[in-house]
């Protein structure tokens, strides 16, 4: 076990947290102590029950002066090596203040002369290798594999009780409208779905709330919403509990990658290389041309029930 201090500079977002987590794992595996600067759900997402995993929660600089803040404040810290999953010239600018020695990154933004190991960034290769690849950098070892996100048996039983019996999610909705999953195509999953015998779980956060009530109110009995109804910690609950999840690239699928949940995951304007869980038991989708009006429902649903025959 290595004595360096290490820190390890985050993205705030819960999709880029999911994406992290093999990394960490390596780390933690080869450093004593380990420290992850990130903020808003990303310690929700990455949290271990039982163990000492080290948060530094800041808000992200926005003026000259809180940079040169949040540097004093990390140079206090004393950290001998920073792998900098943050890729912005901002972060490494930071890392550089706050007087790193080592600072480990990809080599975007035009910042590989502010680090002193500047790898290489693919923006088609699936960020999980990507990220896999700053571990190694720092003389981490640990074999490929893929996201795993912990859930307590305590969280299950709530997930359970929150899906009241719905076995099959879908997020209708999307922060970002042109990552959104065309409502009708929702629409027609959930009907064939409960043609079936199954009960829908509708997901998403509650700025989702129209999609996911035009789709009550098309299909009628047989769905349950779960939008605004339940903390992060709840929603891995729910759904590590689901035989599978449909929905577009958003934070909430790869949550449900992380629990080990079967999804089928349809990707528009981003990537589906990059962000794709293309791995056993998931499904990835690709829409012609980016364009989510042109996914059409029978791909998508031959897709799911791939999915659901394999269980």
């Amino acid at each position: 076990m290595r004595s360096e201090r290490l820190l390890v500079s985050m993205k705030h977002y819960i999709g880029d947290a999911v994406m992290t987590e093999p990394m960490l794992t390596a780390v933690e595996q080869t450093f004593a102590r380990v420290e992850i600067h990130a903020g808003g759900l990303v310690p929700e997402v990455l949290w271990i029950p039982g163990t000492p995993r080290k948060f530094l929660t800041a808000a992200k600089p926005k003026k000259p002066w809180e940079i040169v803040e949040q540097a004093r404040a990390l140079r206090s810290r004393s950290y001998d090596v920073a792998i900098l999953v943050n890729r912005s010239f901002r972060s490494a600018f930071t890392a550089r203040l706050a007087g790193i020695k080592t600072r480990i990154g990809h080599n975007t933004e035009g910042r590989g002369a502010l680090l002193t190991r500047a790898v290489g960034y693919d923006p088609s290769r699936f960020e999980v290798l990507s990220l896999l690849e700053l571990s190694v950098e720092a003389g981490a070892k640990l074999p490929e594999r893929m996201p795993t996100l912990n859930v307590t048996a305590e969280e299950r039983t709530r997930g359970a009780e929150l899906a009241q019996g719905a076995a099959v999610g879908i997020q209708p909705g999307a922060r970002w409208p042109g990552k959104q999953l065309p409502v009708d195509i929702s629409i027609d999953l959930t009907r064939r779905l409960i043609a079936n015998g199954e009960t829908v779980a509708l997901l998403g956060g509650p700025e989702e709330a129209e999609a996911v009530g035009q789709v009550i109110s098309a299909v009628g009995l047989g769905t349950v919403s779960l939008v605004g109804k339940s903390s992060l910690r709840e929603s891995l609950g729910v759904l590590s509990c689901m035989k599978a999840m449909v929905g577009s690239d958003t934070g909430l699928m790869h949550l449900a990658a992380g629990v080990g949940c079967p999804t089928v995951t349809v990707f528009g304007p981003t990537s589906h290389t990059k962000w794709g869980h293309a791995y056993s038991p998931h499904r990835v989708l690709a829409a012609p041309d980016g364009d989510m009006s042109k996914v059409l429902a029978c791909d998508v649903m031959n897709a799911l029930q791939e999915v659901l025959e394999s269980k």
